[in-house]
């Protein structure tokens, strides 16, 4: 109890949590209801659920790739983070816009789109996750790394709860989801610059 009174006045790292549970919420909540929002163009559920574990798959890989390069270049994890989420605001475009048939009409296309913009999406966004906990530990210091990593897991829950409950508002469509993700990375960026 008492790390968790002296957490609550540590801004930065509130700043960290919050960015964390907002962009990974985010994207968990997209992630468990990408087959009804692929489901429209015809990619059925088992596709859907390929394409998610593709996008763990590689964004596992990223996250091992961007620790591995993070360690390298101490001192510099919020710059590699607005790398990372500046990216992933591109991927996250290209697949809200392939929705939208801006890019192209073809089914096919489409579908190659799909698979593309979320795998490489999900490549850099998860890539985020273990410069996200370094940076969270550091700023909670000397509070426990546990209490940190719990606080910003639970940000990541509260952020995909608000998601999911959102489809329960009559009429809400699944549309929003795409550009609440694209927002999500896209306002991380400035935050972390200053």
């Amino acid at each position: 109890i008492a790390g968790l009174k002296r957490l609550l006045k540590k801004r930065i790292f509130w700043v960290v949590a919050i960015i964390y549970g907002l962009t990974s919420g985010v994207y968990s909540g997209w992630s468990a209801v990408l087959n009804i929002i692929l489901g429209k163009f015809d990619i059925s559920q088992s596709e859907a659920g390929w394409i998610g574990f593709y996008s763990t798959v590689a964004g596992a890989v990223g996250g091992l790739l961007v620790a591995w390069f993070a360690d390298r270049y101490s001192g510099k994890m919020r710059q590699i983070l607005i790398v990372l989420f500046m990216f992933s605001t591109l991927m996250f475009a290209w697949f809200t816009v392939t929705g939208m048939g801006v890019l192209t009409e073809s089914a096919s296309v489409k579908k190659i789109s799909f698979y593309m913009s979320s795998i490489i999406g999900g490549f850099f966004i998860n890539s985020t996750i273990p410069v996200f906990f370094e940076m969270a530990v550091e700023a909670a210091f000397p509070i426990s790394e546990g209490i940190a990593a719990v606080t910003i897991m639970l940000s990541n829950n509260i952020f995909s709860i608000i998601v999911l409950f959102a489809l329960e508002i009559p009429g809400i469509g699944i549309s929003w989801m795409n550009w609440t993700l694209v927002g999500s990375c896209l306002l991380s960026v400035p935050v972390l610059a200053v």
